[in-house]
This record gives C-alpha cells, sequence and structure tokens, in this order.
C-alpha cells in the first residue's frame, strides 16, 4: 500500500523527509509527548523489538514517531522523549496543520486534540495507536493494533531485513 511521504522536521532541528529513507526499513508511530499510556507503552516495546535484532538489522531500521500534537511538542522536549527509547527513534514535528492532517488522512490515523477546549495548556489527544512498518521500498508491509508485542514485530523486523534491497533484485 502506498503512504505519503513524510515530511517535517527531526527532534534534532533537522529537516526530515522520508523519501531519503529509501531502501531502508521504517517503524512509523503516530502519537505525542504527554500521552500518558499508549505511546511510551508503544515505543518501549518497539524498543525492545530493535534491541533483540543483530546490529546490523539495527542498523537498517529507522523509526519514526510523529507528533500529533506539535502545539506542546517543541523539539526540545520531542528530542528528551525519544531519546528515552532507543537510537533509531526520530522524533519528526510538522508544524504545518494542513500538512499533518494530510498526513495523518494518508495513513488512516484519527486524531481528534482537545486543545481547543483546554485554556490551562492541559488537555488529551485521542489518536489511532497502530504501528506501521513501511518496506524498503516505502510501501506499507504490515501494521499492528495497539497491542504490539515485542517479539512480534522483531520476527517481522527480521524476516523484512533478509529481504532483499531492490538494487539487488
Amino acid at each position: 500500500m502506498e503512504v505519503p511521504v513524510i515530511a517535517g522536521v527531526d527532534h534534532q532541528g533537522i529537516p526530515f523527509d522520508s523519501g531519503s529513507l529509501a531502501g531502508r526499513l521504517q517503524v512509523v508511530f503516530f502519537g505525542y509527548t504527554f500521552c500518558p499510556d499508549f505511546c511510551p507503552a508503544t515505543l518501549h516495546e518497539v524498543a525492545d523489538a530493535l534491541s533483540a535484532q543483530s546490529e546490523a538489522v539495527q542498523e537498517e531500521v529507522d523509526v519514526l514517531f510523529i507528533t500529533v500534537d506539535p502545539q506542546r511538542d517543541n523539539l526540545g522536549r520531542l528530542e528528551a522523549y525519544v531519546n528515552q527509547f532507543h537510537p533509531s527513534v526520530r522524533g519528526i514535528r510538522i508544524e504545518n496543520a494542513k500538512a499533518l492532517t494530510d498526513l495523518t488522512a494518508g495513513y488512516g490515523v484519527y486524531v481528534e486534540s482537545g486543545a481547543e477546549s483546554a485554556s490551562d495548556n492541559v488537555y488529551m489527544v485521542d489518536h489511532t495507536t497502530r504501528v506501521y512498518v513501511l518496506n524498503r521500498e516505502g510501501r506499507m508491509a504490515l501494521t499492528y493494533a495497539s497491542d504490539l508485542k515485542a517479539e512480534d514485530l522483531a520476527a517481522d523486523l527480521k524476516r523484512l531485513a533478509k529481504q532483499r534491497r531492490p538494487a539487488q533484485q
């Protein structure tokens, strides 16, 4: 399945375009740093799945955590958050609201923010908690529900990593 290119700024302030990751595996998750439950739990499972891989496989995988709350998730907060999990996790911030809406729609991600009704900047963001795995061609290969288990993702990443790169076919 085709998915849209992810374009924004990474947690280090560097412009980011997922098109530059051609030939690599990608694990994509939409969430936010203030999330009290699903986001940190899911990213821990992803980190555990990566840690179970050989160093060679780990070097072929990029984990993209796209914030659905750019209003509060500034680059400093995003960097501190993603650094808790695994070195392969990159926080991506898309400040343009239409670009973020188009991206989430392209992945089928539901997002409903309570920001509009919050007077003190304390609110929840309801969002889809699926994890998306893209193959080396940048096409969706797998999705996982919110009950992702590290061992399942680890097995699938290992299998996908064994598939030949596009240039080798």
